[in-house]
C-alpha cells in the first residue's frame, strides 16, 4: 500500500497525507475529531480505561523492612566471598562459613 490510500501500515491519513491519530500520543486519551475525519468510529474509544491507582497496602505490617534486608545481604555476601577464598586452602573451613552464609541467608528472608 502507498501512503496515499486511506489506510496505511493501520493508520487513517486525510486528504492530504496527513496521519489521522487515534488518540493523544501525550496524555492517551481517544481524538473526538477521529470520527468525523474518518467516517469510522475511533477503535482506541472501546478500549476499557483500567484504574492506575496503587492497590491497597492492607498488609503493610508484614512487608520485609527493606533496608535491614539489604544489611544482611551484604554481610551474607561478604561471608560468601571469604567462605570462596578459603576454598584452595582449607575445604572443612571454606565449607563452614559458606553454610553459615546460607543460615544467614534464612533469616535475611524472614527480616
Amino acid at each position: 500500500m502507498k501512503k496515499n490510500d486511506k489506510t496505511f501500515m493501520g493508520c487513517d491519513y486525510d486528504n492530504k497525507g496527513n496521519i489521522i491519530p487515534t488518540h493523544d500520543p501525550y496524555t492517551g486519551e481517544p481524538n473526538p475529531y477521529y470520527e468525523e475525519l474518518t467516517g469510522k468510529s475511533n477503535p482506541v474509544s472501546k478500549v476499557k480505561i483500567i484504574n492506575m491507582k496503587e492497590p491497597p497496602n492492607k498488609n503493610i505490617e508484614k512487608m520485609p523492612d527493606q533496608k535491614w534486608h539489604q544489611i544482611i545481604s551484604f554481610i551474607k555476601s561478604g561471608i560468601r566471598i571469604v567462605g570462596y577464598i578459603f576454598i584452595p586452602f582449607n575445604l572443612v573451613i571454606a565449607a563452614v562459613i559458606l553454610v553459615i552464609s546460607e543460615i544467614i541467608g534464612i533469616v535475611e528472608e524472614l527480616v
